[in-house]
């Protein structure tokens, strides 16, 4: 039987993660044939060799020298994949229950769907947000709420647990499935991006290019996601770098200088509650680039 999808899954020192991700999986018959790709990004050695124990038939483990980031991560994993499908699924996922099934079979029966998610679930079982929107200069100034009373764009409402398909603006980057064909029409990943915003810019890609993106809820996968430890300034940096590139990228250098300034007087007002707010608000404000990301920091 060919193979019709790939899971890729990233690790970077998180392989406990990995090998129950994988256990979930494989918990669930489907009657579509897949393979897993472990794509391993710079992990240390310990990490790494517990990876090796999930080596089968099915399962392949990769090892980078380096952390590449989610964008560079993933287009590094799939750069020889020849199936027609891609899953791109975080390590800190679990599969409620058959989930690539009725994934594939939405996007076999809808040739305009780029890009499909799963139904998200918190680790207490409660509802994950799956979609967003795209962040417009109307609806991040004046809110989602104010906006869809003048707007043609559908809002649809995100703490609501789908029973059917729906159309959405984009999907949460940590479980995607995506037509590999469309995805390489668009040219895949944007790997200026090393973390953060990569689901955003993939989504309007697809929908410039007549692709559509969807939730299918029939679909379940659990989100762990890490424990908070409190506040990361580097973090909060390095999106403000990703999002000030998308916008420029997608909306222009004056829309993007307008909402650098919103963000700057949004975030400085804040610098009484906690002083690092007034040190992001003017790192905001300096239209940071990606040439300042993380990944350059050694």
């Amino acid at each position: 039987m060919q193979t019709k999808i790939t899971i890729v899954i990233l690790n970077f020192n998180s392989s406990q993660f990995t090998i129950d991700c994988i256990k979930s999986i494989a918990s669930f018959d489907c009657k579509v044939s897949y393979n897993i790709l472990i794509f391993d990004n710079g992990s240390n050695q310990e990490d790494y060799k517990k990876l090796l124990q999930l080596k089968s038939s099915n399962v392949d483990v990769i090892r980078n020298e380096e952390n590449l980031g989610f964008a560079s991560g993933n287009m590094e994993a799939i750069k020889n994949l020849k199936t027609e499908y891609i899953f791109f699924l975080n390590n800190d996922t679990l599969f409620y229950n058959n989930v690539l099934d009725p994934l594939l079979e939405f996007c076999e029966e809808n040739p305009t769907a780029g890009i499909c998610a799963p139904q998200l679930f918190n680790q207490d079982d409660t509802l994950h947000a799956t979609f967003d929107y795209f962040p417009t200069l109307a609806t991040k100034i004046f809110g989602v709420g104010f906006v869809k009373l003048f707007s043609r764009r559908e809002f649809h409402t995100k703490d609501l647990i789908r029973t059917n398909p729906l159309k959405v603006e984009l999907v949460s980057g940590s479980a995607m499935f995506v037509r590999k064909s469309a995805f390489d029409r668009i040219g895949g990943f944007d790997k200026t991006f090393f973390l953060y915003c990569e689901e955003e810019d993939l989504a309007l890609r697809m929908n410039k290019n007549n692709f559509d993106v969807f939730l299918v809820p029939t679909a379940k996968v659990k989100h762990i996601g890490g424990g908070s430890t409190g506040r990361n300034l580097l973090l909060e940096k390095e999106f403000y770098i990703s999002f000030n590139y998308f916008y420029k990228k997608h909306y222009g250098l004056l829309k993007a200088f307008i909402i650098r300034l919103f963000l700057f007087l949004k975030i400085a007002k804040k610098y009484k509650r906690d002083r690092l707010n007034w040190e992001l608000a003017k790192f905001i404000l300096s239209n940071p680039s990606p040439d300042e990301s993380m990944r350059f920091r050694k």
